[in-house]
């Protein structure tokens, strides 16, 4: 059940883009400025089989603003069956929905490496995604960690039988181009991705696909295709 309490969260955070007056500090310089976030109190439990979150444990990350403030050092987790980002209050220990109109993206610090969302405007209905990068290039590409309700499974309880979903991820690919459109790649398979490109660059993706006998079959395969792509298409400029 959702509290609906609409928050003004001011956050200290020390950024090395943003400056005012620096601070020496050991010697180096520690700009410190306030910014804010709004959002909301949730609880998001509910029994299923399956996990709501893209990433199963909270992340430290950083959130862009639109205003171009960027809000470091932060506990967050993206819910990609709600597709929104959950912000833990480390005095509280809230949850706290953030307003996603406020936010252009967010990076997550993983053990592997650090991993960063867009927010993107896609069909159909213009529907607003947060999506993370897998390839930043000329031509992007995006992952949306979308998680689905599959079905229903029937347990056993102490005072009768109940329904629970099964919730499973159900990533989608997107390719933008250099002006920002955004075309969803269906399948992963190259016939998929060569129909993304827009008409007049099909014969030259086609003919780099060949070129490295770039063969998709997941995600992996799809990354390297499309960074081979784009370096093919830069050697043509």
């Amino acid at each position: 059940m959702i509290r609906h309490l609409l928050l003004a969260i001011a956050l200290t955070i020390t950024s090395s883009a943003y400056s005012g007056q620096p601070e020496t500090d050991g010697g180096r310089e520690n700009p410190i400025f306030s910014s804010r976030l709004s959002g909301e109190i949730v609880n998001l439990s509910m029994p299923a089989r399956g996990s709501q979150y893209a990433y199963q444990d909270w992340k430290y990350g950083e959130v862009m603003l639109y205003s171009g403030e960027l809000v470091s050092d932060v506990s967050l987790r993206y819910n990609g069956f709600r597709n929104i980002l959950v912000w833990r209050d480390p005095e509280t220990f809230n949850h706290i929905r953030l307003d996603d109109k406020l936010i252009k993206g967010f990076s997550l610090h993983l053990e592997t490496g650090t991993i960063h969302f867009e927010r993107l405007r896609v069909s159909p209905g213009n529907q607003s995604i947060f999506a993370e990068c897998l390839v930043d290039d000329e031509i992007k590409l995006f992952a949306w960690r979308n998680i689905e309700k599959t079905g229903e499974h029937i347990e056993s309880t102490g005072t009768g039988m109940v329904s629970i979903p099964v919730l499973e991820p159900r990533p989608q690919y997107y390719l933008q181009d250099s002006h920002g459109n955004t075309t969803r790649i269906r399948r992963l398979n190259q016939r998929s991705l060569m129909g993304a490109f827009p008409e007049e660059q099909q014969e030259r993706v086609r003919d780099i696909a060949a070129q490295h006998n770039l063969r998709i079959n997941d995600e992996a395969t799809m990354i390297r295709a499309v960074s081979k792509i784009n370096a093919g298409l830069s050697e043509d400029i």
